[in-house]
């Protein structure tokens, strides 16, 4: 007993330190080598495969080492030093790989055998050393063959509850207020910290090893022969991990249309998912204290497993109402979403993780038949397991969702696991005729939860419920993630990723479209342009708009090239044009590793706060694009104001000035667009526009930017302005990734009328400034460069009342208008102001006064059709005063 309680501790602290490592080291490598699915893939692959390698190779040695809890403290150690060592390592090997990655060319197996060579070369030694943690513990914690199964399980379940504190403290605490370098410093301080003590606690009294004939397992059987046989465990073991992690990608593929793919929405459904794991373990401790368990238990809990798994899977529809249930009692908080999150993962996951967690290690204390070798069996026992995880993963995110998609590939999964659960029933110390009645009665469970799967969750995409009463059009669930098409009311279409409305042809949306007219209408003479993220191809589209320009154009997931003519009318045929490369890659990688020198680099990826995207919204990315652009070139970046927060965006504008000192914002219907020039400061040449402009004129109408003067007008604020908006916010950084690494959010927030209470404060701060800035005209003195002037100071308190209308702030929004009429100068302008403060007042039950101001601004703008009407529903319905 001494010896297992530090032993269990020491192990959960490890649990959670290579959880910390885990995260970490996979964000440095993805910046490395690049953010896709497969490479993410392959990070984790290399990372389990060093586990498994190290389990392997260690296992044997803590047989033959004379104090194995020294053996641990040494392993530990490395783990902490080689941690401290890795930011160097990685940064020594960088130039080198990337020389041999650009050498490739366009040759994917070539570059996939880099990235793998690379990836455990960097991994590898840290891996390894964690990997023989497990059979070192044991061979302190295992004296006793009686408790062998209380021992292996009670320090499983250590090491994998350190896992989930791991996790949800990376997520949720380090990172965030640490950073990447300090949480790494953080995590190997643990792991010396846990060396010293191992290394210094006084080794026990050797144990005394039972005989292999003597296993419990056999009186456990109660028949001659029941044992297991040593390959069938095997088996057991390495299809344990497979069914584990086949279904951790399922589940979270499937909980993220509720969720989001947020660094949090991670964390939890991780956290959640190794809890169960967890319980798992407990489970086997405890019941071995009373009597050993054996074949029955392995086909008990596989069986259940497989059954839960699809039982359970048709509660996802109604995780969001279970959130919003709880939200409503609660209030709309980040804290509140959290719970709701991990209330959701646990009624899915929950009860089937926690019997998948009772097979590993009930099948390696059954394996494990001499004391005196258990370091070597328990290092090959994790090694095959660690081998069927990654198989698992492959084999999920491959193959099984792109042929059959999340339903079928969950369907299939749980069945092999009934049948794995089958499997041990042969050896389960029970008569022929129960035991074939106990396969039979789970077929036909099978069967009933097929049959209730395909009912309750119908059709290709049955997990995305929140259509909003759209049509489905097209849907593929890929490697990367689920992608489909459904067209609204109107016809429109629009392109949902994992459930979240990623790009729309529906009004609003063009903005897309105005981040390529803008930077290549100012743009003298644009020959190359990089689209980083497609979408529906509307900004690629937009691009090809000008004849003289090739394309070349990123996005992380191969579908939505596939759907691209399903946009055909925003998008031009993209995908079509000759002059249009397409290339499925990180756009941070392709940067990396591309020769090209571009005019114009535009990006829009999906929401900064999603995990993963703020790689394509740190410092560091603005300067790799800074070196891929020509003199002159422009950068676009999209500033989503309706999904950040003010302090975000502010953080976002400071990252890109801080590489581009001539940084601008242009807004585009309330949505940010920063335009920044390499060296050259951005100014409007009037009369080189005129012309440009004439010649995308129908474009240009289609997003509501019907002339030059319209254009002009989208112009927000300048590098000065940018300057004092962001004097007080942090950049995001590579290892300060406050975008991803955030106080969670609720998904859906209090809303002020139209806008989120956040968005309404960076539009109003905005449009505060804007009022006051000046025009970057080449010519400010003419007649023209005067009126363009006048008139954006009118603008600009014309869309902050309508910013504040929107919010349902009438008398703030009253107050602006008033203000604006007196400041504004043509006549077509301040009439603009009359008919909004007319509605205002109809709107507030003052009839009289309404009609007054209508006829007040016909007299300056009697053209104006849309006031004719309103005068005209005024006089047929006229409200009280």
């Amino acid at each position: 007993m001494t010896n297992r309680v530090p032993a269990l501790a020491l192990f959960f602290v490890s649990g959670a330190l290579a959880l910390a490592y885990q995260v970490v080291w996979t964000r440095y490598l993805v910046l490395l080598l690049g953010a896709s699915t497969p490479v993410v893939s392959i990070v984790i692959g290399v990372f389990m495969a060093g586990l498994a390698l190290g389990a392997r190779l260690i296992g044997g040695v803590a047989d033959r080492h004379p104090a194995p809890m020294k053996l641990y403290g040494l392993l530990e150690a490395g783990i902490g030093a080689y941690a401290l060592a890795l930011p160097a390592v990685i940064h020594g090997v960088t130039p080198t790989y990337l020389r041999l990655a650009q050498a490739t060319g366009e040759e994917p197996l070539f570059l996939a055998l880099l990235r793998i060579g690379t990836g455990f070369l960097l991994l590898g030694p840290a891996t390894v050393m964690m990997g023989g943690t497990l059979p070192a513990l044991l061979k302190v914690v295992a004296r006793d063959h009686s408790r062998l199964g209380r021992d292996l399980g009670v320090l499983y379940a250590a090491n994998l509850l350190g896992a989930v504190c791991g996790t949800l403290s990376s997520a949720f605490l380090w990172i965030a207020l640490l950073g990447m370098r300090g949480t790494v410093a953080l995590a190997a301080l643990g792991n010396l910290l846990v060396a010293l003590f191992a290394y210094l606690w006084p080794a026990p009294a050797p144990g005394v090893a039972l005989a292999p004939s003597s296993h419990p397992h056999d009186v456990a059987d109660g028949r001659p022969g029941g044992r297991i046989p040593a390959h069938v465990l095997l088996v057991v073991i390495g299809l344990s991990g497979l069914f584990t992690m086949a279904y951790e990608v399922l589940w979270t593929r499937i909980l993220l249309f509720t969720f989001w793919s947020t660094v949090h929405a991670f964390a939890v459904i991780l956290a959640v998912f190794l809890l169960g794991l967890t319980l798992g373990s407990f489970a086997v401790a405890f019941a071995e204290r009373r009597h050993p368990l054996g074949a029955g238990a392995l086909a008990a809990a596989q069986i259940g497993a497989g059954l839960l798994a699809l039982g359970l899977a048709p509660m996802s529809a109604s995780i969001r109402e279970l959130i919003l249930r709880i939200s409503r009692h609660l209030g709309f908080t980040g804290e509140i979403y959290v719970l709701g999150m991990a209330m959701g993962a646990a009624a899915l996951m929950l009860a089937p993780a926690t019997l998948m967690g009772v097979v590993f290690p009930l099948a390696s204390r059954l394996s494990i038949a001499d004391l005196s070798r258990s370091g070597g069996t328990m290092g090959r026992a994790y090694w095959i397991n660690t081998v069927g995880a990654v198989a698992g993963s492959l084999l999920a995110g491959f193959v099984l969702i792109p042929l059959l998609g999340l339903k079928g590939s969950l369907m299939l999964v749980a069945a092999v696991q009934v049948l794995a659960g089958w499997l041990c029933l042969l050896w389960a110390p029970l008569p022929p005729r129960r035991r074939f009645g106990l396969g039979a009665a789970s077929a036909v469970a099978v069967g009933v939860a097929f049959a209730m799967l395909s009912r309750v969750l119908a059709g290709p995409s049955p997990f995305d419920r929140d259509l909003g009463g759209a049509t489905l059009v097209a849907h593929r669930d890929d490697n990367t993630a689920s992608v489909s098409v459904v067209a609204g009311p109107s016809g429109r279409r629009t392109l949902r990723i994992d459930g979240f409305v990623a790009a729309t042809a529906e009004q609003g949306a063009g903005y897309m479209a105005m981040m390529s007219h803008i930077p290549m209408l100012l743009h003298p003479h644009p020959e190359r342009a990089l689209v980083v993220c497609f979408g529906t191809g509307t900004t690629a589209g937009g691009i090809l708009r000008y004849p003289d320009t090739k394309l070349d154009v990123v996005d992380i997931n191969a579908t939505v090239f596939r759907f691209a003519d399903l946009f055909v009318e925003v998008n031009h045929g993209v995908a079509r044009d000759p002059r249009a490369r397409l290339r499925v890659d990180d756009g941070r990688s392709f940067l990396q590793t591309t020769a090209e020198r571009y005019d114009v680099i535009t990006s829009e990826p999906m929401p900064p706060t999603f995990a993963g995207v703020v790689n394509l919204y740190s410092r560091e990315y603005y300067q790799l694009a800074w070196t891929r652009l020509r003199p002159g070139g422009l950068l676009v970046q999209w500033l989503p104001f309706h999904l950040v927060t003010a302090d975000q965006a502010w953080s976002i504008l400071r990252s890109v000035q801080d590489v581009f000192p001539e940084t601008t914002l242009w807004l585009h219907e309330n949505t940010g667009i920063i335009v920044a020039r390499r060296e050259q400061p951005i100014v409007i040449d009037v009369g080189g526009l005129r012309e440009r402009v004439a010649s995308v004129r129908e474009d240009l109408r289609q997003v509501a930017v019907p002339d030059l003067g319209a254009f002009i007008e989208l112009y927000g604020l300048g590098p000065a302005a940018v300057a004092d908006l962001t004097r007080r916010a942090g950049a995001v950084t590579d290892d300060r990734p406050s975008l991803e690494f955030h106080s969670p959010q609720h998904r859906w927030q209090p809303m002020w009328g139209a806008f989120t209470p956040s968005q309404l404060e960076a539009l109003v701060a905005v449009y505060t400034r804007r009022a006051r800035e000046p025009l970057p005209l080449t010519e400010p003195l003419t007649e023209e460069g005067r009126a363009l002037a006048a008139a954006r100071v009118g603008s600009s308190y014309a869309l902050l009342g309508d910013a504040y209308l929107g919010a349902g702030r009438g008398g703030l929004a009253r107050g602006i208008y008033e203000e604006g009429f007196a400041r504004a100068g043509p006549p077509a302008q301040r009439a603009g102001f009359l008919f909004a403060l007319a509605q205002i007042a109809e709107k507030e039950g003052r009839g009289r006064e309404a009609v007054e101001l209508v006829d007040r601004g016909l007299v300056l703008s009697p053209e104006n059709a849309a006031a004719r009407r309103f005068r005209a529903q005024l006089t047929e319905n006229p409200a009280p005063n």
